[in-house]
């Protein structure tokens, strides 16, 4: 089979792709290609052990599918406040400085409470991304122009929390808020605790 996973649909993934890249889309809940029109690159480029070749592999099989990859909130009309793509910071603070306020307030808020449950992990900007570090990438988060997201790049941990996540709007490995309604801290803490334990494993296996 290599490395073109099973469906019967025939929407497999295409071959030439690494089995890192596999394990990480299939960890993260993608089994198919045409669930990837649902994300965007970045947020494919979080998972650990995808690179920039796996995604230009799956970006053509896209394309000759007719099926793009979702594009960023941020290229879609005004951006009230948000990171616009064009703009490359290149610390937390950079990215949290081009906000709006009640956005910023909820992302300082995500951002100490992530440092709070891995005092270890090393914060850094991760494809535009503000990002926490720890056995590889941890978590990330962002704004966009209608909702803050924390990015966990695990929907196992997603599913394991999801009937403390019932009201928020989630996806693979993402959850998404209102910046007037942040996610609780001790929820944060749970969540990044249980992502620091998945690394770890991950790195010892």
């Amino acid at each position: 089979m290599g490395s073109r996973t099973k469906n019967e649909e025939g929407d497999a993934f295409p071959p030439g792709m690494g089995k890192p890249a596999i394990r990480a889309l299939e960890t993260a809940g993608y089994t198919r290609l045409a669930q990837l029109t649902q994300v965007t690159e970045a947020e494919l480029l979080q998972l650990h052990g995808m690179g920039p070749k796996a995604i230009g592999i799956l970006r053509e099989a896209l394309k000759a599918a007719g099926k793009p990859f979702a594009q960023p909130d941020e290229t879609r009309g005004e951006q009230e406040g948000a990171q616009t793509m064009a703009t490359k910071p290149s610390t937390i603070d950079e990215y949290l400085a081009a906000l709006s306020d009640d956005k910023r307030a909820a992302l300082e808020k995500l951002r100490k409470a992530i440092r709070a449950a891995a005092p270890d992990a090393e914060e850094c900007i991760s494809y535009q991304l503000p990002a926490f570090r720890h056995n590889g990438v941890l978590v990330a988060f962002g704004a966009t122009a209608n909702h803050c997201a924390f990015y966990l790049m695990s929907a196992s941990t997603v599913e394991a929390h999801k009937g403390e996540l019932k009201d928020y709007d989630t996806s693979k490995g993402t959850i998404r808020f209102q910046a007037d309604k942040p996610l609780p801290v001790a929820l944060v803490r749970k969540l990044v605790k249980a992502r620091v334990a998945e690394n770890v494993g991950r790195r010892g296996e």
